[in-house]
């Protein structure tokens, strides 16, 4: 069931089926949260339960426009034996806007004991009809502390409501076997599970069980898209934050083609973030190659996490994607069975947008293309990713990058160099100056907006900024002289002027011939 979920997904992406299109409908999903002195425990910088609010607030606006979202915490409003009924349904299952996730934990305390059955039965019980529509999903920093077992709940919940609960398992170190106590609510019900143990793990992990809890409920209509031109949603199209491994000689040397006649062997596949691992349990996806001659063939390819694989026996290339970043390493397959660990060393990039004032730039407004640090002999950077948008998460290999952000459709351009670290979230804020221009045409000074106009904006060296057809074509510029030509019934009047930072004017261009 979680290979078809994932393939169906992957598929989606392939054909660009895209959330919020006229046969996707709104799906529902409630988060049912621990707040328990478990999520008082530190994950990176900050606790456990902060970290789940800043996963939130970074991914929620991949599926604000596709999800209503409720929310049932338990256990932050009594400490001790008495925490076991203290299960708080904070929000009803509703639309919640994209800027909206991360207020939703502001106030929590993490207390005492864990009701994790009593949480997970209280869902299962409510009568609220859009609850009950809902899929769910369990975020814990530990198991069930109420002497209740949470696989008895969730094999009843099954049968009773026949949807998933998918279960993000927060391991901050040393938890990892009380944790899989939890790993049977996802079983029992056809649901997901990961263990992650950094922040990027969580904020993928929490991105990719919203996108499944979407498939649950709309099966024919609400797959999530994933493009180049996208968000990173981390479940990626055949292709996607791979390099060309055909045009790399040096990936193809030294490789012996399989041998179909020679005994299959095994290959246990893992990837890590760092060194120091964590394994990922989420969001990898594996392409197997084989040589074929002077080039590459593949083989074989597999969204699963940490697939055992049978292969004739020789020379292969294994490459693991996760998001934007990948990693590459020739394997030899023999009889019997090996593993193969590939070290990602990848982190996230999140970036944020805001005016020289310090007031944020709305998200729908920016775009951003990801490109490399080092330029090519005609000094061309690579782009790694276009139309990135502020707010969300973009897994990439720990190094230097280059962000070329845009405000608008015009020439409100900001570039900026980023370090990526290994096993961490980045964030990144681009500042812009910039002035908001609106045109129009007039018979006389002060009269009516003339339809059907052409607009042509120049900049001060001449260079074309941007061309519309609009009566009040309104367009975001950086500060700077320009000028513009109006053109209408065949004739072309034109005006210069200047814009300053912080401007909100309008161009009054007269017609006179």
């Amino acid at each position: 069931m979680r290979w078809f979920c994932t393939l169906l997904v992957m598929l989606a992406a392939m054909l660009g089926v895209r959330p919020g299109s006229a046969a996707a409908e709104r799906g529902r999903v409630l988060l049912v949260v621990d707040s328990t002195a478990y999520m008082g425990t530190l994950l990176g910088g900050s606790s456990k339960m902060v970290a789940v609010g800043n996963a939130l607030a970074s991914v929620w606006p991949n599926h604000a426009g596709q999800l209503d979202l409720g929310l049932t915490v338990y256990g932050h409003r009594i400490s001790g034996q008495q925490a076991c009924t203290d299960i708080d349904p904070r929000r009803r299952v509703a639309p919640l806007a994209a800027e909206g996730a991360g207020d939703l934990f502001a106030g929590l305390k993490t207390k005492g004991d864990a009701p994790v059955s009593k949480a997970l039965a209280a869902v299962a019980a409510a009568k609220d009809a859009a609850i009950a529509g809902s899929a769910i999903i369990l975020i814990a920093g530990g198991p069930d502390s109420c002497e209740a077992d949470p696989c008895e709940a969730a094999t009843k919940i099954a049968a009773e409501r026949q949807m998933p609960i998918h279960v993000i398992a927060i391991d901050a170190g040393g938890e990892a076997a009380s944790l899989q106590s939890l790993k049977c609510v996802a079983d029992n019900t056809k649901g997901h599970y990961w263990q992650v143990a950094s922040t990027l793990e969580l904020a993928a992990a929490l991105d990719d069980a919203l996108a499944l809890a979407h498939l649950a409920g709309n099966p024919a209509a609400g797959l999530r898209a994933s493009s180049s031109a996208g968000p990173d949603t981390g479940i990626l199209p055949d292709g996607a934050g791979s390099p060309d491994l055909a045009a790399d000689p040096a990936m193809i040397a030294g490789l012996n083609s399989p041998n179909a006649n020679g005994p299959p062997g095994q290959i246990n596949l893992s990837a890590l973030l760092t060194d120091a691992g964590p394994v990922l349990t989420t969001g990898v996806t594996w392409r197997v190659y084989a040589a074929s001659g002077p080039t590459l063939k593949k083989v074989m390819a597999s969204a699963e996490p940490n697939p055992v694989l049978t292969l004739p026996a020789g020379d292969y290339l294994i490459n693991a994607a996760y998001g934007r970043s990948y990693a590459t390493r020739k394997i030899k397959v023999a009889e019997g069975s090996a593993k193969a660990e590939l070290v990602l060393n990848a982190g996230g990039l999140k970036l944020g947008a805001r005016l020289g004032d310090g007031s944020l730039v709305p998200a729908q407004f920016v775009t951003a293309d990801i490109l490399s640090d080092e330029r090519d002999q005609f000094g061309t950077r690579a782009k790694l990713a276009e139309g990135i948008r502020p707010g969300v998460v973009v897994r990439l290999n720990s190094g230097l990058y280059h962000v070329a952000a845009t405000y608008g459709d015009a020439n409100a351009t900001v570039q900026s160099d980023v370090a990526i670290e290994a096993g961490r979230i980045t964030d990144a804020t681009v500042t812009f100056t910039v002035a908001r221009v609106t045109f129009r045409l007039v018979q006389q000074a002060g009269g009516e907006a003339l339809t059907g106009t052409s607009w042509t904006v120049l900049g001060g060296a001449g260079e074309t900024v941007k061309k519309s057809v609009a009566a009040l074509p309104t367009h975001i510029l950086a500060p700077g002289d320009y000028s513009v030509a109006a053109e209408r019934g065949g004739k072309q009047f034109t005006q210069t002027f200047t814009v300053k930072a912080g401007d909100a004017i309008q161009i009054e261009v007269v017609a006179k011939e």
